[in-house]
C-alpha cells in the first residue's frame, strides 16, 4: 500500500522508501497501485463479519449502518485516486496498473478503475493473459516446492499436474505422506518419479476416498479391501 510508504514509522515489516524506489525506477524497476490505504478487512455488518474492504460495503459504527452504493464508490475512488496521485508525485509514473488486495473484485470495483483511467489490474488467479485480457491473471513461480520445469510448463500454457498414467507390471503405487507417486520401471531399477494428482489414480484404479477433515485422514478402499475397512 502506498499509505505504508507515506507512513514509515507504520507497524508491519520495514517498507521501501521513495528514495530507494526512485533509485531502482533508474533501473527499469517500476512500481504500481496496490490502493493508498486498502489492503486490509473491514467490518461489513456489525457483528464481527470481515471482508475485503475494496469489494464490499463497509459497516459505520458511528451511523449505525451499512455504507450507501455511491458511499462504497466514492471512497473506493478517493482511496485509488490518492495512489495514483502519490505514485506520479513521487516516481512521475504516466501509466496506471492495480494489484488487487488478495485478488478481490467485483464489477462495481472494475467500474470504478474504468472511471479513473487504471490501464490494467491483477487478481491472483492463476494462469496466462492474452492481449484482451483487462484483468489479468498471474503465474506463481516463487515457491520452494515448485520445480523450473513446473513453472516453464505454465508459461507455455501447459498444466503441470497432468502427467500420463504409468500402468501395467512396469508401474508400482507409491505412497509417501502427502505425495502419491508412480514410479516407472525400466529392466527393474525405478528411474523417475511422476507425481500424479490423487483424483486421477482414484478413477483409474477405482479406489474409493472418504475424506476426514478432523483427523485430516483419507481412508482409500478398493473392492479388493473393501471387507477389511480400506487402507489409510
Amino acid at each position: 500500500m502506498v499509505s505504508s510508504i507515506d507512513k514509515p514509522a507504520a507497524s508491519g515489516r520495514p517498507k521501501l522508501t521513495w528514495d530507494q524506489m526512485r533509485e531502482m525506477a533508474q533501473h527499469d524497476i517500476g512500481f504500481y497501485n496496490h490502493t493508498y490505504d486498502m489492503h486490509r478487512y473491514g467490518d461489513t455488518d456489525g457483528k464481527g463479519r470481515k471482508k475485503p474492504v475494496t469489494t464490499r460495503n463497509l459497516y459505520l459504527p458511528d451511523e449505525k449502518r451499512i455504507e450507501t452504493e455511491d458511499e462504497y464508490k466514492q471512497r473506493v475512488k478517493d482511496d485509488l485516486i490518492r495512489a495514483e496521485a502519490r505514485l506520479k508525485e513521487e516516481l512521475g509514473n504516466t501509466r496506471s496498473a492495480v494489484a488487487l488486495p488478495y485478488g478481490a473484485y467485483n464489477d462495481k470495483l472494475l467500474a470504478v478503475l474504468d472511471s479513473i483511467g487504471v490501464e490494467a489490474s491483477f487478481m491472483v488467479k492463476e494462469g496466462r493473459n492474452g492481449s484482451g485480457d483487462r484483468n489479468g491473471f498471474r503465474i506463481n513461480g516463487g515457491r520452494s516446492d515448485q520445480s523450473p520445469e513446473a513453472v516453464i510448463a505454465k508459461l507455455k500454457g501447459q498444466d503441470p499436474t497432468k502427467r500420463k498414467l504409468v500402468t501395467g507390471e512396469g508401474a508400482k503405487l507409491k505412497i509417501d505422506g502427502e505425495a502419491v507417486q508412480f514410479s516407472k520401471m525400466l529392466t527393474g531399477v525405478a528411474t523417475e518419479d511422476i507425481l500424479v494428482p490423487l483424483r486421477e489414480i482414484c478413477k483409474k484404479y477405482e479406489i474409493k476416498v472418504d475424506w476426514n477433515h478432523k483427523k485430516k485422514r483419507a481412508v482409500m478402499t478398493t473392492s479388493q479391501a473393501a471387507d477389511a475397512g480400506g487402507i489409510e
